[in-house]
């Protein structure tokens, strides 16, 4: 507690008031602290309690309050009483809801040496078989197909050849999957899940990199398809399902088909009548028997015989275009063939923490290696855990560095243990200065590395800068444009990141332990870690987040938050870092106070804010950094970021809004609340009523002013779905149990293969309408459909050119 008496006007008969003010340090860093302010001694100055709530104190060197700055007024104070700390603490929530409690005195006289002994930072190893699979199978494959729909999830039988019988189950918000089978070994190359909101960005792009002659199964939930858009339809129908255009809600589907060849059969059931009373659509059942007389080679001929491992990996999985392809294969570049830019400043290390998504990986590799002046030597993959045997033999076959963390703990604790365990193996693996951080699931701008070139500097010479950021959530086509543009922000890295190997050898000691539940990111945001120091960050990002499902981004969030961004597109911007100097960007930041015009909002919701050009200030109510209702009104009705206060200088945001600017100040949290605006700023403040709108989208589609191009089409690279680690997943499963008169009313349809009939024999059965349960088989009824009119809700069968060639 700290007592602050204005010197000369103490009285006895005052009593303390207790005030939150913004405390400011000589370094210029803020902090909000409780203050008890004799009463009559701001009376006697003539100011009021209010008035003292809007100013700010100062502070000496060894953090005593020295004056309080209310307007123009600067009035000296003395301590009624000293801190009681001269620390502050930080407490954490565990797993098992205490808390761990720590200041730096905890970490004194501690070093990255003193782990050298710590089991948990040691790599596991994992011997590799690189065996071929046999791919003299001669017996007919037999895929018998039957789904069954549970309230919201999904489940697929696949039964093969009579003797094994395996359940798919969707991950939990995915309504669509795909098996895509190696017919040589009659082995799942591939089993995937799509997530409804973000389909169309990557069901048609994974279809596209399967290997040509794999049997591919898609499997929809009749909720899913209602989601499909055109472009997804005509995709599908481009490569040879007949259906996908009959698409309607309560429609379930599959289709069974050869990559680059025949389709081998296709199902549609559907249920409109019985949808419109909430009934469910029945389960979808046929069968499909492939021949063992295959025409396309197993293996690549072309391949020189020392690629034993990447023949192996193309034999048992699936998914990775280019890396797979018999005739032009990926390679990566060797390091005496690179020639490096102008740009170029210093070799910088790459660290990769990866795991279950190894297709997510590989386009990562693919994006980076591409990058000018970029060599494999450079990078270093830790993978969570010696069981994504997949994603290990990618790294292994690419001749890449790669280090296997033990996981350690579930969910936030289990990612931030394996970020720790790659950091500290980093610096023994990787002899650099400077160390970018990914994630397998990130899509790369052309010139990230060239970002991180240009930046990499302004960490030598800036001691008040810990970190460059490649990504901002600031930056969305209508806020983002100018790719020059860099700004200081205090806040925490994201999605692509840089520090020197000294901020690690200082951060490392400090990391929270495995009980610890507290996400790495938002662990680095306190000043444990940053120490008032600040995070460069770019105007347009130089990286996006595609993973359709993590730790805290899925389905319509992924969708709403990732979609709208920004991302730069060129390969050869030169930045604007001659202002980045702490003094020269706070001086900037100053002239355009003085320039800007301060916007009166007294109804938010119908506000116009300007457009088309000019400087502008918001003023909004906020005490401190968790006061935010204000602040994520505002940018929530401005479409950018609103879950929190991130990315500000000392209290100020700065936003290009279209083509004009607007400079958004917590009043009276920031230090640049007085003294700057040319005008009086009107105080924006957030009442009960207008805090429900805080999830409301005012306007999902806005004017792009920065127009990417779309850059999975630039790359060309493949994309997956699948979940990582700390997903949750469903060991039970219940059959729907729907009673037989929900199912009136329902259509089957089928489309059977242009092929030649006398090769594939395809057989269509039909689950009966009857109540099943967990533990009874599924009940298989062979049908004789007929061809009728759809809207009659009867069976309809197409075959080839005519329905007529349907043999059941």
């Amino acid at each position: 507690m700290v007592v602050v008496i204005l010197i000369g006007v103490a009285n006895v008969d005052s009593h303390l008031v207790k005030i939150n003010l913004t405390v400011v340090h000589p370094d210029e860093t803020t902090r909000m602290e409780v203050l008890d302010i004799d009463d009559q001694s701001f009376a006697a100055g003539g100011l009021t309690h209010d008035q003292v709530s809007t100013g700010y104190a100062v502070e000496d060197k060894q953090g005593k309050i020295q004056e309080l700055v209310v307007g123009n007024k600067h009035i000296p104070v003395h301590f009624g009483l000293k801190k009681a700390t001269e620390l502050f603490s930080f407490s954490f929530v565990t797993i098992n809801n205490t808390y761990w409690t720590v200041n730096l005195k905890n970490f004194t006289n501690i070093s990255v040496g003193d782990f050298d002994d710590d089991e948990t930072l040691k790599p596991v190893e994992v011997k590799l078989d690189w065996y071929l699979p046999r791919t003299d199978v001669v017996q007919p494959l037999t895929m018998a197909l039957t789904s069954a729909v549970h309230h919201h999830h999904s489940m697929v039988w696949l039964q093969h050849n009579e003797s094994s019988s395996t359940i798919q189950q969707p991950s939990p918000g995915a309504f669509m999957s795909l098996r895509v089978m190696n017919l040589h070994t009659q082995q799942t190359t591939l089993l995937t899940d799509f997530d409804t909101d973000l389909v169309e960005l990557e069901l048609v792009e994974t279809l596209g990199k399967l290997k040509e002659g794999r049997m591919a199964l898609l499997t929809a939930h009749s909720v899913f398809l209602s989601f499909l858009g055109e472009t997804v339809k005509e995709s599908l129908t481009s490569m040879g399902s007949f259906l996908a255009q009959h698409f309607m809600p309560q429609t379930t589907w599959a289709w069974a088909w050869l990559v680059s060849g025949a389709t081998l059969a296709e199902s549609l059931v559907t249920n409109t009548m019985g949808a419109a009373h909430g009934m469910r659509v029945p389960p979808l059942h046929f069968e499909v028997t492939l021949p063992s007389n295959l025409t396309e080679q197993p293996l690549c001929r072309e391949w020189p015989d020392s690629w034993t491992k990447r023949q192996q990996f193309c034999e048992l999985y699936d998914g990775y275009d280019d890396l797979c392809s018999c005739s032009t294969p990926f390679i990566l570049p060797k390091p005496d063939n690179i020639t490096r830019p102008d740009m170029w400043h210093e070799v910088l290390g790459v660290v990769i923490v990866a795991s279950s998504r190894p297709r997510y990986l590989y386009r990562l590799l693919r994006q980076l290696t591409s990058q000018p002046g970029m060599t494999h030597d450079q990078i270093l993959v830790s993978v969570d855990g010696p069981e994504h045997l997949e994603t290990i033999k990618l790294v292994d076959l690419l001749g890449l560095k790669y280090q296997i963390h033990q996981p350690e703990g579930k969910l936030s604790p289990r990612i931030s243990r394996h970020l720790r365990f790659a950091l500290f193996r980093a610096l023994n693996v990787l002899s650099v200065d400077k160390f970018i951080i990914l994630e397998e699931d990130l899509i790369l701008a052309p010139d990230f590395i060239m970002y991180m070139q240009q930046t990499s500097v302004l960490l030598d010479e800036d001691p008040s800068l810990y970190c460059v950021s490649a990504f901002s959530h600031f930056s969305f086509n209508h806020t983002a444009s100018d790719l020059t543009k860099l700004n200081r922000v205090h806040s925490f890295p994201a999605y692509g990141w840089m520090v020197k190997r000294s901020f690690l050898k200082e951060t490392l000691p400090k990391w929270p332990p495995v009980y610890v539940a507290v996400d790495w990111d938002y662990w680095m945001d306190t000043g444990i870690v940053r120490m008032g120091r600040e995070v460069v960050v770019p105007e347009v990002s130089r990286t996006a987040h595609s993973g359709v499902t993590g730790a805290h981004f899925a389905g319509s969030r992924a969708r709403e938050t990732f979609l709208r961004r920004a991302l730069s597109s060129h390969s050869d911007t030169y930045l604007n870092i001659t202002m980045m100097q702490k003094k020269d960007y706070e001086e900037e930041i100053k002239e355009l106070l003085a320039s800007a015009t301060p916007l009166n909002i007294t109804h938010l919701f119908t506000f116009n804010f300007p457009k088309e050009g000019g400087i502008f200030a918001v003023c909004v109510h906020m005490q401190n950094l968790h006061d935010t209702a204000a602040f994520r009104l505002l940018t929530q009705y401005l479409g950018v970021w609103n879950r929190d206060a991130r990315e500000g200088h000392f209290g100020l945001w700065r936003l290009p809004y279209y083509r004009s600017l607007i400079l958004i100040v917590g009043v009276p949290y920031s230090k640049y609340r007085h003294g700057y605006l040319k005008e009086e700023c009107p105080n924006l403040r957030a009442t009960p009523s207008m805090a429900a709108f805080l999830d409301y989208d005012f306007l999902p589609t806005r004017e792009k002013v920065y127009v990417s191009e779309d850059f999975h089409s630039i790359l060309g690279v493949p994309l997956d779905s699948q979940e990582n680690e700390t997903a949750l997943y469903y060991d039970d499963y219940i059959v729907d149990s729907t009673p037989v008169d929900t199912w009136e009313n329902v259509s089957y349809i089928s489309t059977l293969p242009t092929v030649d009939m006398n090769q594939h024999n395809i057989n269509f059965t039909k689950a009966s309408p009857a109540m099943y349960t967990e533990k009874d088989p599924i009940p298989h009824y062979t049908t004789s459909p007929s061809t009728q009119d759809m809207e009659n809700n009867t069976t309809t069968v197409f075959g080839g050119s005519s329905a007529s060639e349907h043999r059941g």
